[in-house]
């Protein structure tokens, strides 16, 4: 759909509000909402979206590196937000919704986790059980049959952004929590200083596949309205989860852009945006 052939307004997918027509984002048809911040592409399905994520996807996932030939950079990433989630949740049984090649699940394995992932992608839900003996579910979040109360956490790396109208979703991972569960999310922040100075040439805007843009007021809102109590919202840096010679790389072109230090986290300057929440009581 052209931008010029777009409803003059639709319903936000995380407040539920007014959304208009976005232009700072076109050619691409995306909406804004005016309350929360959301950006999103009403008209995408959860099929069309599926059926762009397959062999393909992963074989070009990160500037042309295949997603399971760039292996220190999956196992940097899966131990440090291992590391992360252990500062909640000690122990107890984890889902992943979103869990591609296994990784993180071989890491929270490594740390005494109960692990099941769910990954549509069947060839990389079968490449994860190969070689880290981890228990996939080759299925979608919204069609996954999953144990209720059973998980004392749930996490989505890089996921939301995917799912289409996400309430249902979150909602299916909610129940599957335990009472005093906890969700942890990660995706790309387009309050970031970079997506905002980019604009429609921000590499994590990526419209074929992301169909969600989530800043921190937008993400907050989405998981305190399905029933998450929010307990922490900041940005991080893509050098966090790099080989050293690659951080120092992406440190340096993020002080070169934003003209400020690239380390720790904040509210909302980093172009990755991670949340910890709780269900709420």
């Amino acid at each position: 759909m052209s931008p010029a052939s777009q409803p003059e307004e639709m319903v936000c997918w995380a407040c539920g509000v007014r959304a208009v027509p976005f232009r700072g984002l076109e050619p691409i048809a995306f909406y804004r909402c005016g309350k929360c911040g959301l950006v999103f592409q009403p008209f995408r399905t959860s099929v069309e979206t599926a059926q762009t994520h397959d062999e393909d996807y992963f074989a070009t996932y990160a500037q042309g590196r295949p997603y399971v030939r760039d292996l220190r950079s999956r196992e940097l990433e899966s131990e440090r937000r291992a590391e992360f989630v252990a500062r909640f949740v000690p122990d107890g049984r984890l889902l992943e919704v979103g869990s591609a090649g296994g990784f993180f699940l071989a890491a929270a394995q490594k740390r005494g986790f109960e692990t099941l992932g769910v990954e549509p992608e069947a060839a990389m839900a079968r490449a994860a059980s190969e070689a880290f003996g981890v228990h996939v579910l080759t299925t979608t979040i919204e069609h996954a049959v999953l144990p209720k109360r059973a998980f004392a956490g749930a996490c989505a790396w890089h996921t939301l952004e995917h799912i289409v109208n996400p309430a249902a979703s979150l909602a299916r991972i909610r129940a599957a929590l335990e009472p005093d569960g906890y969700f942890f999310a990660e995706v790309p922040n387009i309050d970031s200083v970079r997506a905002r100075r980019e604009r429609a040439r921000w590499r994590l805007l990526d419209p074929e596949h992301h169909v969600a843009q989530y800043g921190p007021t937008s993400l907050g809102v989405l998981l305190e309205r399905c029933g998450f109590s929010v307990l922490m919202l900041e940005t991080i840096p893509w050098g966090r989860y790099k080989p050293l010679a690659r951080a120092a790389l992406s440190y340096a072109k993020h002080a070169l852009i934003k003209h400020r230090s690239p380390f720790g986290s904040h509210p909302w300057r980093h172009e990755l945006l991670r949340a910890v929440a709780r269900v709420s009581r």
